[in-house]
């Protein structure tokens, strides 16, 4: 207890003189102009001045947050194609997975902030500002106030403000040379959010706005069919995944697994005849086990357990494995979620419950591929709970009184998008192979 108050202190005078080290500089005149990075910027490695040669990104994140940072990343290879970024996370985690995908990061560094001692922290600091970053990325959900000492230090710095109606905002815009204004009233994307650190800096951004999508690991698909067919999946049958589970700390996203059972169910019945069967892919983690064997139990027929971790060879990427075996699936229906945002990236189609999170900041995305991605959302008036990563102020999202933005969604409706999502598949499948036999 005594350890953790005196780490406390030490940030709150790590804040206290960061301000006042700051508010020497001029931070206005760190740019010659909004276009153009600070003369000495590269000097470090001996590189053309004006070209960041490192750069920090803070990916204390999710894996709906790490897909939503895609296109960022992408245009700041795209304007920096020589530069490395080295990202600093929480622990290996599907988020830290789509940094590896995303061929984007350089390093990726693991450091547990809330439970690392003063010494460790101060440890990390000291190699980390060996590396002399040029620039460092910080969003709204970074742990800025543990690592204000490495960040101050960076010549150019870019991070997001964020103003949460009535909550109480603690900004750290004196550290940023690059501030970036974020409101839970704007409605914005995700991606546009993180999309306009890179803008700040004059980065074209436009060639990779909404670009999430990501491609497996060589191999995958072909072993996920594999897979498929062993369990006794057709080429002809029809896959549909259901990915039913919700964080541990997010029990309030989900829709309810009796309803996903009898989804699954009348799938099943409308779709499967003599021909074709509707195979129902439960798709989940180790932690999910229990739950997926209940709903396989209940659903009988047809029905396949797919823990991808368990597929995978130890050299593998297991969120590449869960990516391919989303490939075979006519259409994933989910909770609100990482895996519904995966599905959308590698080109599955989507039909997502989506109840009391920011629905305007983790909207599913329209890709070029004309796959349907699909919310089923009730847009009502208390709704959404949450804003900029937090709760808002006298919502309760465990108890709310009503959850009626989850309980008024009805089996039927999601049936309906899921049937007009198989029928089209249906459709293009058929004239794919009445186009291979002319």
């Amino acid at each position: 207890m005594l350890s953790l108050l005196l780490n406390r202190f030490l940030i709150l005078l790590e804040i206290a003189w960061a301000y006042i080290f700051l508010r020497k500089q001029d931070n206005n005149k760190v740019f010659g102009g909004q276009n153009t990075l600070m003369r000495n910027i590269g000097v470090n490695a001996g590189a053309n001045a004006g070209v960041p040669q490192n750069i920090l990104l803070f990916a204390y994140m999710g894996l709906g947050d790490a897909i939503m940072m895609l296109p960022m990343l992408r245009s700041i290879k795209e304007a920096y194609p020589d530069t490395k970024i080295h990202a600093l996370t929480q622990a290996p985690s599907p988020a830290h997975e789509i940094l590896r995908l995303s061929g984007c990061v350089e390093t990726i560094e693991f450091f547990a902030f809330k439970q690392a001692s003063l010494k460790e922290r101060w440890k990390l600091m000291r190699r980390l500002r060996a590396k002399k970053f040029d620039m460092v990325f910080c969003s709204y959900v970074a742990p800025v106030p543990y690592f204000i000492t490495l960040i101050r230090n960076i010549p150019v710095r870019v991070g997001h403000v964020a103003h949460r109606r009535g909550a109480r905002n603690v900004s750290f815009e004196f550290l940023w040379t690059h501030p970036v204004h974020v409101s839970d009233s704007d409605h914005s994307h995700e991606t546009k959010r993180y999309l306009a650190l890179v803008e700040a800096l004059g980065i074209e951004t436009k060639q990779h706005h909404l670009n999430i999508a990501l491609e497996p690991q060589p191999d995958h698909i072909r072993r996920a069919t594999d897979y498929l067919r062993a369990k006794g999946v057709h080429d002809a049958d029809i896959c549909c995944g259901f990915h039913p589970a919700v964080g541990v700390t997010m029990p309030w996203r989900q829709w309810g697994v009796e309803k996903l059972i009898e989804t699954a169910q009348r799938l099943q019945k409308e779709y499967s005849d003599a021909d074709t069967k509707v195979w129902i892919l439960l798709i989940g983690s180790n932690a999910d086990k229990i739950l997926l064997q209940a709903m396989a139990e209940k659903i009988k027929h047809n029905v396949c357990i797919i823990i991808p971790d368990e597929i995978c060879l130890p050299e593998d990427i297991p969120l590449s494995m869960t990516m391919a075996l989303l490939r075979k699936c006519a259409v994933l229906i989910a909770n609100d979620g990482g895996i519904a945002h995966l599905a959308t990236s590698c080109g599955t189609a989507l039909v997502r419950v989506f109840g009391m999170a920011d629905y305007y900041g983790y909207k599913s995305l329209p890709l070029d591929n004309n796959v349907r991605n699909v919310d089923v959302w009730k847009g009502l008036a208390c709704s959404p709970c949450m804003g900029l990563g937090v709760i808002k102020p006298g919502y309760n999202l465990t108890n709310c009184g009503h959850l009626n933005c989850l309980t008024l969604i009805t089996v039927n409706e999601v049936v309906q998008e899921a049937s007009i999502t198989l029928e089209d598949y249906i459709a293009s499948r058929d004239r794919l192979f009445s186009d291979g036999h002319q």
